[in-house]
């Protein structure tokens, strides 16, 4: 199974990293452009694309999914923060494109990466087992499209959490036991 995991930054000026994952073997990339990410997805048909930001706009602030995980004591930067505002429309462009207009389509799904980090106990990706790094991971950002791409292996094999409903989107996050 092939994932591309992508930590998306709200800027197209800024940077973006993307990880395909196929067979336990990661590669990472930094990018800028929705061009540049769109030209991964469809080079690398990845079976799924694990998205680390938002990809359903709202006007208020928190949507369903992000309530259901504060009641954990998970916290989170408003949905009506004009950054977050700004975040969540790239993601949900970039979102229709992949699973809608492109010759190479994919189910696309959203993450939360410090909600991942807290339940799977990890820091950094050097805490990651049975994962070959087929390059350096360059930063941050690589870092977090690795984890996305990690939760779409535990959605592909039925082991997650949604949180979220229909109207607002869901957020997938591997199952844990947290009691």
């Amino acid at each position: 199974m092939r994932v591309l995991g992508i930590h998306l930054a709200s800027n197209p000026r800024d940077s973006s990293a993307l990880a395909e994952l196929e067979q336990n073997k990661i590669r990472t990339f930094t990018v800028r452009r929705d061009d540049e990410i769109i030209a991964t997805f469809v080079r690398f048909s990845p079976d799924l694309v694990v998205f680390d930001s938002p990809l359903k706009p709202v006007e208020y602030e928190y949507r369903s999914a992000e309530k259901e995980m504060q009641s954990m004591n998970f916290t989170f930067h408003p949905m009506n923060n004009p950054e977050i505002q700004m975040l969540s429309k790239r993601g949900e462009k970039l979102k229709y494109l992949i699973e809608n207009q492109l010759e190479v389509r994919s189910k696309v799904i959203e993450t939360n990466i410090e909600v991942v980090k807290a339940l799977l106990k990890i820091n950094s990706v050097k805490d990651l087992q049975n994962v070959k790094f087929m390059n350096i991971v360059k930063n941050e950002f690589e870092q977090k499209a690795v984890i996305s791409a990690i939760v779409g292996i535990f959605y592909l094999e039925n082991n997650y959490t949604q949180y979220g409903d229909d109207i607002d989107g869901y957020v997938i996050v591997p199952k844990v036991d947290i009691s």
